[in-house]
């Protein structure tokens, strides 16, 4: 059976929305879905896909947030009308400053980023 990630993501999210399905009994159904057809593999696929359907479908701000420490990690004001997720990782290679993940937007502040465009400049 062929089946589009894309497709079954955004079915995925209209039920739970508007459909107000639980989510945890939609993951362990959809879960045996791909275990069934031995495309395990596409769950990657399947909850990206719905993660951006969701947003849009909510209104729904998906930030990630990169920095080299706890105390680095800047803290969100709300935005007028919009609902803001906000997933925090802490990556020390950053040596200093952050990364914001906005959907497809990346702003890279990071000390690593400047150093080494430094060097690429310097050689």
């Amino acid at each position: 059976m062929k089946f589009s990630s894309k497709k079954l993501g955004k079915a995925l999210a209209s039920l739970v929305v508007q459909e107000k399905t639980s989510s945890e009994d939609l993951v362990k159904e959809v879960a045996a879905f791909l275990v069934s057809l031995g495309k395990t593999s596409k769950l990657g696929d399947v909850t990206r896909s719905f993660s951006k359907e969701y947003n849009k479908q909510t209104g729904t701000i998906d930030i990630k947030v990169v920095a080299a420490s706890k105390e680095a990690i800047p803290s969100f004001v709300s935005f007028k009308d919009a609902k803001i997720s906000v997933t925090e990782k802490i990556d020390a290679s950053l040596l200093g400053g952050v990364k914001l993940l906005i959907d497809d937007l990346e702003i890279d502040t990071s000390i690593k980023t400047k150093i080494n465009t430094l060097k690429t400049i310097a050689h």
